[in-house]
């Protein structure tokens, strides 16, 4: 399995923001960090996680092996790379408020672990916009090559009844590049 240079590139963008927020929840207070608290914190909260969503999307989408996983469950689709990132999103977020249970000075709160799961979905949305924009508009080659449950890379092929429209699926180990697809009469 090889990694492209962009994947790599999310997973430690997004390894070392987690840090970051970690960083900063293990301090006693954020005062003079260049984070303001007062009156904000929720929207702080909200802001840096909708970072960490963005980067967590795109991190699972890159993952050739999330792919694999996911199309053993479930259908592919953007849907569920969208939601693998917010429940990894919203669990880092619980267990930054797990963490600051045990901090001199900070305190474990609920609309903080809300203001954390809805930052990761708003990030994921700004995620999935750009992906769409992307995808649609400025390259349409970027999309993902079909492949079916086991990872194998998918064919068209015409159905016996392809004169009334239908078109079958088949499989094709042997397909030579990414992005072609094979029309069998």
């Amino acid at each position: 399995m090889k990694l492209e240079k962009k994947a790599i590139l999310f997973y430690i963008a997004t390894i070392a923001y987690a840090a970051y927020i970690f960083y900063l929840s293990s301090r006693e207070s954020l005062k003079g960090s260049g984070v303001e608290v007062t009156g904000f914190d929720k929207a702080n909260h909200f802001m840096e996680y909708s970072i960490l969503g963005f980067l967590l999307f795109f991190s699972v989408y890159l993952t050739p092996f999330a792919g694999a996983f996911i199309r053993r469950w479930l259908d592919e689709e953007w849907g569920e790379y969208a939601l693998i990132a917010w429940v990894l999103g919203s669990l880092y977020g619980v267990s930054d408020e797990i963490h600051q249970h045990f901090v001199p000075g900070r305190t474990f709160d609920v609309f903080d672990m809300t203001a954390d799961s809805l930052g990761t979905l708003a990030g994921i949305a700004g995620a999935l916009i750009i992906l769409f924009i992307y995808t649609h508009h400025l390259a349409p080659s970027f999309t993902r090559v079909p492949t079916d449950r086991k990872g194998e890379k998918l064919t068209l092929a015409l159905s016996e009844k392809a004169d009334e429209g239908e078109i079958g699926v088949k499989t094709a180990p042997g397909l030579a590049d990414e992005g072609e697809m094979e029309v069998k009469d």
